[in-house]
This record gives structure tokens, sequence and C-alpha cells, in this order.
């Protein structure tokens, strides 16, 4: 069943339509579709573990138009057998998902049924849990602090060691994370001509919008992860089109986050971490170690949101600023995710150069701001240059001093200077 076009059911096209039709866009994205048939192929896969077997999504639907007596507390199973919990009657999955990943599939479940007019009333589904610093983070820290030395440590040794136990493909992908602060579904639609762009420079730059919340964001590739991001094309994506997906899986198809997760599990368990207490290395937990290396390094947190994609009050300011500015910036956290070795002497030079360009990028929009200011100083001036006169003239007639009464005044004041100018000349010992 699990191998199925499950599109050729009236049921599953209905909810793909339906979908589709209550987006503001009207659009169904590739990756919304693949999650929703996804999640179906699970929910088959369990019912083909029990006495289920053999239900197409067609009869699933037809049950629950007669009845939700048997649905509602089948989906609730479902929902534990995700978790890898043992389920009366059904083989148990070989490895569970998290609380909340399992609720996002029983909640896409509920909606095939409300798609196709099936209400459940007031039926409740289990709560999202607030994620927290999960006990595996905590026994696996990456970044701690040497009270002794009074230093920050970056323990790289602990990544290298994750990356060893996997492939080069999940290497280039694991990095990009880390070195981006990005979301693994973000990464996945990357194309091949993203990574085959941008020669010459040393770090991918890549601005974007966050595929979760559609929030805008600005960061780089380290120049780590934008090298084995070149390899791997180079060595296994080769012959793919520019518009072709980075990554892709074994049927050639786009590379979703759930397998990516599966993937960093079995990488993990090789290490000898059992994942009861949640995984250390899931892909979630590199996008919160690249904030916490951000921190670390003393990153504005201005910047930090902006190469995050994280919405604020003031982020819209750091997105306008200059690449070279970003750059800046994202050089003093480049040594907190390099997982192998550490910059060369020309590397590090480089970064001099690159630092000094922000900060000339930075000045140059100084001196354009004074330019402009200088410019409407100026205009201002001779606008008052120009009404001075008349203002004065105006002020005076305020005062009842009209023109005869000005040139009186004149007069006087110049016989006044003549007479004072003769006694100077004739009584030199008066002026002191």
């Amino acid at each position: 069943m699990a191998k199925q076009n499950l599109e050729k059911f009236e049921s599953v096209q209905n909810w793909l339509k339906s979908i589709r039709e209550n987006n503001p866009k009207g659009k169904l994205t590739e990756r919304a579709r693949d999650a929703r048939i996804g999640t179906m192929r699970e929910f088959l896969d369990f019912l083909g573990s029990g006495p289920d077997a053999g239900m197409t999504p067609d009869d699933l639907l037809e049950e629950a138009r007669a009845s939700l007596d048997a649905t509602k507390p089948r989906l609730l199973d479902y929902f534990n057998w995700l978790k890898g919990e043992r389920i009366k009657g059904y083989a148990t999955r070989k490895d569970g998902m998290q609380h909340n990943s399992a609720l996002t599939y029983l909640a896409f479940m509920r909606g095939f049924f409300s798609h196709n007019s099936v209400g459940f009333g007031r039926w409740r589904m289990p709560k999202r849990q607030v994620p927290g610093v999960s006990a595996a983070d905590e026994a696996t820290p990456i970044y701690d602090y040497d009270e002794e030395a009074k230093k920050s440590v970056f323990r790289n040794e602990r990544l290298q060691h994750f990356f060893s136990n996997l492939g080069f493909r999940n290497q280039a992908i694991a990095l990009g994370m880390l070195s981006t602060g990005a979301d693994a579904a973000d990464l996945f639609n990357l194309n091949v001509g993203f990574a085959r762009g941008q020669k010459g420079e040393r770090r991918l730059f890549w601005h974007g919008t966050r595929a979760k919340d559609v929030e805008p964001f600005k960061t780089f590739f380290s120049e780590e992860a934008t090298r084995f991001m070149r390899q791997f094309v180079e060595q296994e994506r080769a012959k793919a089109k520019p518009k072709e997906p980075l990554f892709v899986n074994s049927r050639g198809n786009r590379l979703n986050v759930h397998a990516l997760d599966m993937t960093f599990r079995v990488a993990s368990k090789r290490m000898g971490y059992d994942n009861d207490n949640g995984n250390p290395f899931r892909p979630k937990r590199f996008r919160h170690l690249f904030r916490t290396a951000c921190a670390m390094a003393g990153v504005d947190p201005g910047f930090v949101n902006c190469f995050m994609g994280h919405k604020t009050d003031i982020s819209g300011g750091y997105l306008e600023k200059p690449r070279g500015l970003l750059l800046k910036e994202y050089i003093k956290v480049e040594r907190f995710v390099l997982v192998f070795g550490k910059s060369s002497e020309t590397t590090r030079l480089a970064e001099k150069t690159d630092v000094l360009e922000g900060m000339i990028d930075e000045r140059g929009q100084r001196l354009k701001t004074l330019e402009d200011e200088i410019k409407e100083l100026v205009k201002r001036n001779r606008q008052l240059e120009a009404s001075l006169p008349k203002r004065i003239e105006e002020r005076l007639r305020e005062l009842g001093f009209t023109k005869d009464k000005l040139r009186e005044l004149e007069e006087l004041a110049e016989s006044r200077r003549r007479i004072l100018n003769r006694l100077e000349r004739e009584h030199p010992e008066w002026v002191t």
C-alpha cells in the first residue's frame, strides 16, 4: 500500500484541492503536498501492521461519515504509535517521534477528514508541549564556559564525532544549518544553481524568506560550509541543472526534514546515544547552536535577528544594512561554527579586508547621510536669506518705523559719526 499512488483516491484529491482553495494565494506548495501524502502513507503503514490492514483512504472516509466511533480512537492510537509506544494489535514503530512532531502528523490526518466535510465536534487533541532544554542537550553541551580559564569554549570535537557518522551530503547540510542558523526546510528549498553561483566569494550570501512564517532573512554560509557545498555539487550533483533541487533523496526528489531527522537519529545512536531523552544532534538544534554562537561572539542582537529571520520592531532596519556591514558582523561568529580546524593566515588577512570593506561601506553610508543633511541646510539657508529683507521690513513696520523715519535716523547717525571723527582728530588725548 505504501508504494501506491495515493492521489488516485478521490478522498485524497478532495483533501489536497480543499487545502489549495483555502490558501489565500490559492496554492499548494510541493512541500505541503508531500507532507500530507507522507502523513497518509504513515497512517496506512500503521493500519497495515494491525487488524485494519487493507483499508484505503476512501474506506477511511466512508467509515468516518457513517460514524466516528472507530475513527477517533484509531487516530489517537496512531499518535501514540508515532511516538514509539506499544499499541495492542499493531506492530511497534521502530523509531519514535517527538511528541510535537507526532502531533503535527495527527493534525494532518484530522485535516484529511475535515477537508472532506467530516466534523469532529468538540473532540480534543493532545496539547502541544512547550519545548525546553532537553536532558540530551544538557548532557551534551557544544558551547561551554571554562571558569578557571575564564573564557568561552567551543567543543567542536563533539560535532566532529557526529559528522564522522554522516555521509558527505549530510555533512554539507549540517554545516549549512550550523553556519547560517537556517531551518532544514529552508535549506532544502535551495537549488543547485545557488551553490554554483557567487564565484570568487569565499562565503555564500543567502537572502530569502522562512517557509515557517514567511519572515525575511539575510545570512552567510561560513567558508567551511561554502567549501563543502561546492564540493558536494561537484562530486554528487555535477550533472544536475541549475533549477534542480540541491539536496535530493535516493529517488531524486527534494529531501525532506523527516528523512534528515531519521538520519541524524541513526548517527547519534552510533555514537552511543539512546535518544530516549531527545537527540542532542537533531536538525533543529543546529539553529539553536547558531544563536548561542552569536551570543558568545558578542554579535549585535539586531544582526542575529537579521541572520535568523526573527521578526522584531527593529529587524527591518538591519535587513536594509549593506552586505559588507552584515559580513563584518557575521565574521565575529564564524570561528564559533568551524567544525574542522581553524582559518589559515590567508583567510584571517582576508577577513580583515572584509571587515575594512564593511567599515568603508558603513562610513560611505554615513557620508551620504551627512551630504544629504548639508544639502538640506544650504537649501534652508538660501530660503532664509531670500526672505530676510522682507521679514525685517515687516518687523520694522510693526514697530512703527516708516521709510522716512528710517532715512532720518540714518542721517542723524551719519552726522554723529562725522562729529566723533572730527573730535578724535582734534583731541587724540581724549581717545583711550
